[in-house]
């Protein structure tokens, strides 16, 4: 297949007549030998209104078939992107008819007219002894252009939709890992006063009660329940991950709140073993010694990217 290897697009600018003339035709004699037909096509380029460096402010065109390298591709559609009407870019062949043989263009992009172009390109086509039209069935270069405009904004619009989609999920991620640190964050705290309470039971236990264990109790179960709060309003991936460990630790609140209840009691006089017949303390060191590990092996576990590959 024929390449477009002689000539890159950083050479355009300093590009000579006598130059391109070496280059084009190679790439001619090429475009001749191998592909000849419809069945044959390849990738080509056509640029109007160019000056060659050493014909300044006389205006032409050059013609580059071959596959095009990445550099010219971006080179391409920056072009078109600037000015459509100096570009025509689609697939060629050579035919030949009554011995004369034809550059046959089925344009795909630009806007740059059949006929502009082989005004601008006589000379150099009769040089190398080429015709040049559009294939029979080929679209005009405005139908082109137009068709290639609408691609374009289609591309376009599905790139911004691609952004908007990369955006959207990005945010979804990160409010997925703030919800799952607010409920890390409130499980840690959760772990080390489950601590503490056990060491307030063995006081309660020996009648070595302070008067801080109360306020400290409730302020326990007020984080119980923000953890149960924040459990419930986390996304399902979240839930379905952690209902385990929630459970476990929202088993604990109701002996949190009759530990509490007969702190209260004993602050108050009244009788505490009435106000909590059924608070067993061993029972209570046992739960909560229960969540620590729960609390332990749900940091264990979480694995944000699994939650995430979830959804």
């Amino acid at each position: 297949m024929l390449k477009i290897s002689k000539i890159k697009p950083e050479d355009l600018k300093t590009l000579t007549f006598n130059d391109y003339k070496k280059v084009v035709r190679l790439l001619f004699n090429g475009l001749k030998k191998l592909h000849k037909g419809p069945e044959q096509p390849v990738e080509f380029v056509v640029l109007t209104n160019f000056e060659f460096a050493d014909k300044k402010g006389k205006k032409t065109m050059i013609i580059l078939p071959g596959k095009q390298t990445p550099e010219w591709k971006k080179e391409i559609k920056q072009r078109l992107k600037d000015n459509k009407k100096n570009v025509l870019v689609g697939h060629c062949f050579v035919s030949e008819t009554d011995g004369q043989e034809e550059i046959n263009v089925m344009p795909k992009q630009g806007m740059a007219k059949v006929a502009q172009i082989q005004k601008m390109g006589k000379q150099m086509f009769n040089m190398a002894k080429l015709g040049f039209k559009l294939a029979a069935g080929a679209a005009e270069a405005s139908n082109a252009a137009s068709a290639s405009m609408d691609q374009s904004a289609l591309e376009e619009q599905q790139e911004a939709k691609a952004q908007t989609e990369d955006s959207a999920k990005a945010a979804k991620k990160e409010a997925l890992k703030e919800e799952l640190k607010a409920l890390v964050d409130s499980s840690k705290e959760i772990k080390s006063d489950f601590d503490k309470v056990k060491e307030l039971a063995a006081r309660l236990k020996k009648g070595e009660s302070q008067q801080t264990d109360l306020s400290f109790t409730q302020d326990v179960v007020e984080k119980v329940e923000q953890f149960i709060n924040a459990f419930h309003n986390s996304k399902k991936p979240i839930q379905e991950r952690l209902q385990g460990h929630k459970d476990m630790i929202a088993a604990q609140l109701p002996k949190l709140e009759k530990l509490a209840e007969r702190l209260g009691s004993q602050s108050s006089g009244a009788n505490a073993a009435d106000a909590t017949a059924n608070l067993s303390l061993e029972e209570l060191k046992a739960g909560m010694q229960a969540a620590k590990k729960a609390v332990d092996q749900l940091k264990k576990e979480l694995d944000l990217d699994a939650i995430l590959a979830s959804l």
